[in-house]
């Protein structure tokens, strides 16, 4: 791996509280001063910035901040692995109270995990080791999220199924209802033809009966005339 980490800090608000340093800083000393300075509640979670033949990382996590120096052959990516590492470590060995209090420098119980950290991500086969084991964890979260999305889709699948089932339903359900109904309709149909014929036959009877008479007398001829005549 090339580059290297030389500085790494870490601090609250705009109050350094732990280091640890395997050069000396001289000039650097200023400018990672003003950087500090500059921290604020509108400061960038992440920031980068160049001095000379180095480059300064910095991280921001509401009022805790952790920053490092490295060359700027030092990969960018693992500079911010390293920060982020050293906030995880120093949030879970000390309490916001005991952090607050604190004056510069006070917290120096933490430098040697910093150089331990430091060397960590310095050292070439590890660095190898979490590049590796960071492209896992990308995949897998990749084919998780995949997971995830088919799941989803299988979900919408679903409910298309579900939806698509319903309206079968609801279609068969209306078709049976149409049955019912053109059924019902012929039956109606057949009883208004029932109904209007004998109406009709009534009304012929009635016309025969005003001709004829009740009992047809005079529609049908008298047998004694006809013998009568011959």
């Amino acid at each position: 791996m090339s580059g290297k980490i030389y500085y790494g800090c870490v601090g609250y608000r705009k109050t350094i509280l732990s280091m640890s340093s395997s050069i000396s800083l001289g000039t650097l000393s200023a400018a990672i001063d003003a950087i500090v300075n500059q921290i604020g509640p509108n400061s960038s979670p992440k920031s980068s910035s160049k001095y000379d033949r180095f480059q300064l990382q910095l991280v921001v996590d509401k009022e805790i901040f952790a920053l490092c120096v490295c060359d700027d052959t030092f990969p960018m990516r693992e500079s911010f692995v390293f920060l982020e590492a050293i906030k995880k470590a120093f949030i879970s060995q000390f309490d916001q109270y005991t952090i607050s209090i604190a004056g510069a420098l006070e917290m120096s119980s933490f430098n040697q995990t910093i150089k331990n950290l430091m060397d960590k991500h310095n050292d070439f086969d590890n660095h190898q080791f979490n590049k590796i084991k960071r492209e896992q964890d990308e995949t897998q979260a990749i084919l998780n999220n995949d997971i995830d999305k088919m799941l989803k889709r299988g979900d919408v699948l679903s409910d298309l199924e579900d939806e698509t089932s319903h309206l079968v339903e609801s279609a068969d359900g209306f078709k049976s209802s149409a049955t019912r109904l053109k059924r019902a309709m012929w039956w109606k149909n057949i009883k208004l033809y029932l109904i209007a014929g004998a109406i009709l036959l009534i009304f012929l009877l009635v016309l025969l009966w005003a001709g004829c008479g009740i009992t047809f007398s005079r529609c049908i001829p008298d047998k004694g005339d006809n013998t009568g005549s011959q």
